[in-house]
């Protein structure tokens, strides 16, 4: 799929340094709004998480969208797809989900996060907090993220950049923005995906939900159905998940990028024929 500029260059905006600013005035924001709010007392995370992710993601994303000179609904409204689509993606959502938590269960034997991080995860998903979690997990943060790693870093990187930066350098991006190394690696592997599916379909609509599900997916499970996986299911353990859930996620994963890319080359090869 080739991708073409305007003539006016900013369709190519933003270039990777350009990016990195963006990155910083994102992470900074969120920093500071955060300790602001501290300061004065105010300190449940969802809450602070959200005023801060909100705030910072809309100065960053309107000062790119002055750059790009785009609106947010001009991205919204690209390319949208049929429901079979979101149903490929929540599939590759449900085996990441499992292949993904098996990885952070391998990262924190090799980085182990602490009482101050386990803390700070747990209180993510308590029942008391749902409403919170999921305005923050399921709604803003999705909302916001693809937005500003999607629809303008990777929707700028398609026009100035080959594929593979298109792709790596704004997952890099997304998984930095998470300030912590156990977050990142999810991040940056769920981003890898994310990134290719715009890059591919074009479609934002289905990122932010692709998002939206991976997210609602540890609340469903660690607050709302309270099934107990071992491994899964624990927010402050570094146990390993059952083998057979293991292979099940590997399953669904590969399942789900196959159906995917099938859709996605099926839709390209309709639009060159036409």
């Amino acid at each position: 799929m080739v991708h073409r500029g305007t003539d006016d260059g900013s369709d190519r905006y933003p270039s990777i340094k350009s990016s990195f600013l963006l990155l910083l005035i994102f992470m900074g924001l969120q920093l500071a709004i955060g300790g602001v709010l501290g300061i004065a007392g105010i300190t449940q995370l969802n809450f602070t998480n959200t005023i801060a992710i909100g705030i910072g993601g809309f100065v960053a994303i309107r000062h790119a969208l002055r750059k790009k000179r785009r609106s947010i609904r001009s991205l919204l409204e690209k390319n949208r797809y049929s429901y079979h689509l979101y149903l490929v993606t929540a599939v590759t959502c449900v085996g990441a989900s499992i292949v993904l938590s098996e990885i952070d269960n391998l990262v924190m034997i090799v980085i182990p996060r602490g009482e101050y991080w386990d803390s700070i995860f747990t209180a993510l998903y308590q029942p008391e907090n749902l409403a919170g979690s999921l305005l923050l997990a399921v709604i803003i943060a999705p909302l916001v993220e693809e937005i500003l790693f999607r629809g303008i870093i990777t929707d700028g990187f398609a026009h100035g950049y080959s594929k593979p930066v298109a792709i790596v350098v704004p997952a890099l991006l997304w998984g930095l923005s998470h300030l912590n190394p156990w977050q990142f690696v999810t991040a940056f592997a769920l981003g890898l995906y994310l990134s290719w599916l715009y890059y591919e379909s074009r479609s934002l609509l289905a990122c932010i939900a692709t998002h939206a599900f991976f997210n609602l997916l540890s609340l469903l499970a660690l607050v709302v159905l309270k099934t107990d996986i071992p491994g899964y299911t624990t927010t402050t353990s570094s146990s390993f998940q059952p083998l057979w859930f293991d292979l099940l996620g590997v399953a669904l994963l590969c399942f789900g990028i196959y159906a995917t890319s099938t859709m996605l080359r099926q839709r390209s090869a309709h639009e060159d024929g036409s």
